[in-house]
């Protein structure tokens, strides 16, 4: 329940910076999105997928009790 709870304040934190930036810059919301994922797209193929980091990354019980 605490897993979705924490989605569901993501989507909407995000939901209102998108509706906010789109105000701000007289900018459609499809346009913002499209633009955001053709540039995501693109530095995919630029860079190596060596040096991309995933968002998270799991830690053993070991590693995270330091």
């Amino acid at each position: 329940m605490q897993e979705i709870e924490e989605k569901l304040g993501w989507i909407l934190g995000f939901k209102a910076e998108l509706d906010s930036v789109s105000s701000d810059k007289s900018l459609n919301k499809a346009f913002m999105i499209e633009e955001a994922l053709s540039h995501y797209f693109h530095a995919l193929k630029e860079i190596p997928s060596e040096m991309i980091l995933p968002k998270r990354m799991p830690l053993s019980e070991k590693g995270s009790s330091n």
